[in-house]
């Protein structure tokens, strides 16, 4: 073999050497570039799902706010009634410490522990005897004890009182707008009635039977004697 074919061979090995070699990088390229490829997709794949258990999460502390927002609500709303009751009482207890008022302070009136009665002699519907009330500077009479209602009982009137649930269905309320606690209505009121084209909004004591329950829910449209409560000195 003289120079010139040895060179010739050592060159061609040469070149497949570096045509391997090349061909050998290649395919790592290629690999290195799948591998890349595939764990991008993983990594978006894996922020995908985080953002969306962030977003379940989320959603489910903002479900869990409203409803403590409404119960907080539907507390200040108890705690409200609740402190127009407490207001109430102190105005009664201020007035008077003692079981009954002064005879001179109830002229023309009836008086029963810490308040004064008017007792109407004509009949009137709910509004009209209400209003009438509001002209004495009183209001329908509320009633809170059990003595309070024995003693509007012993009038022997079938009577109007304070309560109606005219601004919200099934939800009475006294007309100083505290929400009904305790109650003396007469089984099975209130019903609403028995005619589905006449609303029962308002309530009326019964004068029959010798049980505390002589509540009744009543069209206001109808008419009643009525009874105006008030704690405030009143000279008719």
């Amino acid at each position: 073999m003289n120079v010139k074919a040895s060179n010739t061979v050592y060159s061609n090995v040469s070149e497949i050497q570096t045509s391997h070699a090349s061909g050998v990088k290649k395919i790592s390229c290629r690999y290195t570039a799948v591998f890349l490829g595939l764990l991008c997709l993983f990594l978006l794949a894996g922020l995908l799902t985080l953002v969306f258990l962030c977003k379940s999460e989320l959603d489910q502390e903002q479900t869990s706010y409203k409803e403590l927002e409404d119960e907080l609500n539907q507390l200040k709303d108890s705690y409200n009634d609740l402190a127009k009751v407490r207001e109430q009482l102190q105005q009664k207890l201020e007035i008077t410490r003692t079981n009954e008022l002064p005879k001179d302070q109830c002229p023309l009136w009836v008086s029963f522990g810490p308040s004064c009665y008017y007792i109407s002699s004509e009949e009137k519907t709910w509004e009209e005897s209400r209003k009438d009330c509001q002209r004495r500077n009183s209001d329908l009479v509320i009633i809170n004890s059990d003595e309070e209602q024995k003693f509007i009982m012993s009038l022997g009137k079938r009577v109007w009182l304070g309560l109606t649930d005219q601004d919200e269905e099934y939800v009475w309320k006294w007309v100083d707008g505290t929400t009904l606690a305790k109650s003396y209505w007469y089984h099975p009121q209130p019903d609403n009635g028995v005619d589905e084209h006449i609303e029962e909004y308002c309530a009326e004591l019964l004068n029959y039977n010798d049980l505390l329950l002589k509540w009744n829910d009543i069209s206001c449209l109808k008419t009643n004697h009525w009874i105006c409560e008030t704690v405030s000195y009143w000279k008719n």
